[in-house]
């Protein structure tokens, strides 16, 4: 089985190569228009969906990060009296995708998870250190404690692991991986952990070796730099 996982495309709709599962680990809306809820929209039904449909790919699935302020209920304002908060699987994106046929395709994950040929997925948005962005809270631990036990683990923060999360701002050194989140793989054991959010972080196939033998291969799958420009390609495994 194929698997190809990206990050942080940040509104970029690159051509991808046929697959069988593509995982989408956060930051996906355009910077111009990431806090616009109506503009975000129409760019999920006229584009983002568009291209979902385009890919040949038997799955999509995909989580939200921090720039992903269309799925954080906390900052939708809804125009509707008396409906707040509503839900983006359910109130923004279901009949998008009802009307692109793509229900069977296409899965967000919410601190969630989905099933594609025998693998379990976790997918989790949240981000230590955003305050004021999508999906930061005060409080990590108890987020990343409730992971599941699963096969793949998808997540826009990266874990702090040899670099996945780190970068030189102004010639110093700083990490942005979270030590919760690797505590969590660390008890959960997943076969695989795809993130993003450091754009520059390493990009090297990172390998966890728990003490009962089992490994957890980790990949940061940013696409664009620090700068915002499409860099690095898309990670693509054989399973």
């Amino acid at each position: 089985m194929k698997i190809t996982a990206i990050s942080d495309i940040h509104g970029s709709l690159i051509p991808i190569e046929p697959t069988d599962l593509l995982i989408i680990a956060g930051d996906w809306s355009p910077l111009e228009i990431q806090t616009k809820i109506w503009y975000m929209r129409e760019w999920i039904n006229d584009c983002f969906l568009t291209w979902c449909a385009q890919i040949d790919a038997n799955r999509i699935l995909f989580v939200a990060g921090n720039h992903d302020f269309i799925c954080d209920p906390n900052f939708i304002q809804n125009p509707i009296p008396n409906l707040q908060n509503p839900l983006f699987k359910k109130d923004i994106l279901w009949p998008y995708l009802r009307k692109h046929r793509l229900l069977n395709k296409i899965t967000y994950l919410d601190c969630s998870s989905a099933t594609y040929n025998k693998l379990k997925i976790y997918g989790c948005p949240y981000v230590e250190g955003c305050r004021g962005w999508a999906f930061s809270c005060g409080e990590y631990k108890h987020i990343y404690d409730q992971i599941p036990k699963c096969d793949i683990l998808v997540t826009h923060q990266p874990p702090l692991y040899n670099g996945l999360g780190s970068i030189e701002v102004d010639g110093v050194h700083r990490e942005f991986g979270s030590y919760a989140l690797m505590d969590a793989i660390q008890k959960r054991k997943p076969k695989y952990v795809f993130c993003g959010h450091i754009h520059d972080g390493n990009h090297e196939k990172q390998v966890y070796h728990h003490i009962d033998g089992k490994i957890t291969e980790m990949y940061n799958c940013s696409i664009k730099n620090e700068s915002y420009n499409v860099a690095y390609k898309p990670v693509v495994i054989e399973i």
